[in-house]
């Protein structure tokens, strides 16, 4: 899968499941984290404000080869923002899950929105513990709709 071609997917399934996001950002958030993609001190809200500020300024994923070049030039922008909370985590959320699919290719994005229907969800470290098991290979994120 070519680059743009995960933006514009993801793009697809955030919308869908926005109304769930809230739900999904922390799982996501913990994830990129156990995975080592994104630092324990980084959230899906302010990477999001992040990208949308950036996005304002003409900085967007298309005109990098990769995410970890898109998300060093977002980190230079300012978290600061009045856009709302749904579009900080939604961003946010977009940019961890287009990290996780660049670095496990195969990775299906679209199998977060059935995550959601999953009881294990409402515990307060099941995206950390996902994570390690992803992290140990234990799970490949390829092969994360199996489950």
């Amino acid at each position: 899968m070519e680059f743009l071609e995960i933006i514009q997917t993801i793009g697809a399934v955030l919308k869908i499941v926005e109304t769930v996001m809230q739900v999904l950002a922390p799982v996501i958030q913990k994830i990129g984290q156990a995975l080592g993609l994104i630092e324990e001190d980084e959230n899906c809200e302010d990477l999001g404000a992040r990208a949308l500020n950036a996005e304002e300024a003409g900085v967007i994923p298309e005109n990098f080869a990769s995410f970890d070049e898109y998300l060093e030039e977002i980190k230079k922008f300012s978290a600061e923002t009045s856009r709302s909370l749904d579009e900080r985590i939604s961003k946010g959320s977009e940019l961890i899950m287009g990290i996780i699919t660049e670095k496990y290719p195969g990775f299906d994005p679209e199998v977060f929105s059935a995550l959601v229907n999953l009881p294990e969800l409402t515990t307060e470290n099941w995206g950390t513990e996902l994570g390690k098991l992803l992290k140990s290979g234990d799970i490949n994120p390829a092969s994360l709709s199996d489950y």
